[in-house]
């Protein structure tokens, strides 16, 4: 949890810091889940996902500056390999969002050029895609993560 998440985010900004202080503008994303403050379900990953959200919001106060915008993302349940796995066959519940949905938020948060207006900010994917108007590849809008509405 920490090797390829908190470290591999931390790492990963530092090394394109540069790179982003040489253009216009950028922005660092970095992904979370969607649990705010309740428990995740087991210590390291409820750790790790809580540190890469303050991460994100100390990284948003030491590059606005430089006009580098740092967003935590809540991607909510999402179809990969290892979830369409675990259904062995069946249908994932409806609430759940393909990765390309979460792509799509990330590039509307790349192409707002008022993006640091959303620095330090931990956004869910499904508030996201309402406030930007994208939808998922199937044409819906999940507002939902693990099962529970985000309150919009």
């Amino acid at each position: 949890m920490f090797d390829t998440g908190v470290r591999a985010h931390f790492t990963a900004s530092r090394l394109a810091a540069p790179l982003l202080f040489a253009s216009d503008a950028g922005l660092v994303v970095t992904v979370s889940s969607g649990d705010g403050d309740k428990f995740r379900g087991n210590v390291p990953y409820d750790t790790s996902k809580a540190a890469t959200e303050r991460m994100t919001r100390g990284m948003a106060r030491e590059l606005r500056d430089r006009g580098v915008a740092a967003v935590a993302i809540q991607p909510g349940f999402t179809r990969t390999e290892r979830v369409l796995d675990a259904f062995d066959g069946e249908e994932p519940p409806e609430e759940t969002s393909s990765p390309r949905y979460v792509g799509r938020a990330v590039v509307a948060l790349a192409t707002d050029p008022d993006v640091l207006d959303c620095s330090g900010e931990v956004c869910p994917v499904g508030e996201l895609a309402f406030a930007y108007g994208f939808t998922d590849v199937d044409g819906s809008q999940p507002q939902f993560a693990l099962g529970e509405e985000w309150a919009l």
